[in-house]
């Protein structure tokens, strides 16, 4: 959590800012992408964020890993927000950079597939015997991937000269004119909700399989399934539907399917899982006498109760249907 607020902090309101009034012979973007590229291949590269390390308390430990996780979230905002800016100054035509954007998501996802879901545990299973020492190992591998794609788009593109602006707004100002924007709200606001929803759906993907499938090892496959389908669909699909209709209906299909896919797979959930979840939850908290659940927590708990004497009650009259009353004794 802290460092997300970090990063919330640093991404538009500091990298952004200092990046739009950056002018150097190297422009204004890539500086600050070869500043993020270094920092994160050290970090990754060096081992210090896989490698665990001995501290004589745990309040030691958590300031230790938050203040490398800051950092890291630091050094990837310095490559993020620049590289993103940079693609709508590369072309001012409204359909190349809706191609751009395809294409730029498309080897993200790649980049997702191959990461997350293909390389990472076969590095680490590599070194069984010292599982710590698997992880270092992964971390310097995926630091120099990620130094060398940097560096490669620093050196590849050459950002387009900019006027350099006699009056620049202040800090606070810049935000105050930008939040005063309706178009800019409206925008923004279903964006948030959209991040928000997808969040809350890819944090609870791996639970979702364990307790209502029951099976955990469904989740590679899904998440594999998932990017491949996603990456076939980018640029030959999705490109063409927006050059065709128009970005905002295209978006709009999009959040429409997502939504529907999303309720369809809540409404797999059947009603013995459920109650598994919930028995599982309520044993652990009686076994932990000391865990005190927080108010939404609590409500969140009552009303899996509810639902689960409810149905209980449902299943009993379809079945006083079905066999009829039972006979008096």
């Amino acid at each position: 959590m802290i460092g997300k607020i970090w990063d919330a902090i640093t991404d538009p309101p500091i990298t952004g800012y200092l990046s739009d009034r950056t002018h150097t012979r190297f422009g204004r973007r890539r500086p600050y992408m070869v500043v993020g590229g270094a920092i994160i291949s050290f970090f990754c590269m060096g081992g210090l964020i896989f490698t665990p390390v001995e501290l004589s308390s745990q309040m030691k430990l958590f300031i230790y890993v938050t203040f490398l996780y800051c950092l890291l979230n630091t050094a990837y905002t310095l490559v993020n927000i620049p590289y993103a800016a940079l693609l709508p100054e590369l072309t001012e035509d409204y359909h190349e950079r809706t191609i751009l954007t395809g294409y730029r998501m498309s080897f993200a996802v790649l980049g997702t597939f191959v990461g997350g879901a293909a390389l990472v545990m076969p590095i680490v299973n590599l070194f069984p015997e010292v599982p710590p020492r698997g992880w270092s190992m992964m971390g310097t591998f995926m630091g120099a991937v990620m130094l060398v794609s940097t560096m490669a788009t620093v050196f590849a593109i050459h950002e387009p000269k900019t006027a350099i602006a006699h009056e620049q707004t202040g800090f606070i100002p810049t935000f105050t004119g930008v939040l005063k924007d309706r178009v800019f709200l409206s925008a923004l606001l279903p964006w948030t909700f959209f991040i928000t929803g997808t969040s809350m759906i890819q944090g609870a993907l791996v639970y979702y399989f364990t307790y209502i499938f029951g099976n955990e090892g469904l989740f590679q496959l899904a998440l594999i399934a998932l990017l491949s389908f996603s990456l076939l669909c980018i640029p030959p699909l999705w490109v063409r539907i927006a050059h065709r209709i128009g970005k905002k209906q295209c978006y709009m299909i999009g959040m429409g399917i997502m939504s529907a896919v999303s309720w369809h797979s809540a409404c797999l959930a059947n009603t013995s899982a459920q109650s598994s979840v919930l028995s599982s939850w309520e044993q652990r908290v009686s076994d932990s006498p000391h865990i005190t659940l927080c108010p939404p927590m609590q409500f969140f708990l009552t009303w899996l109760n509810m639902i689960r004497s409810n149905t209980r009650a449902e299943d009993g009259k379809e079945s006083s249907q079905v066999f009829g009353p039972s006979p008096a004794r």
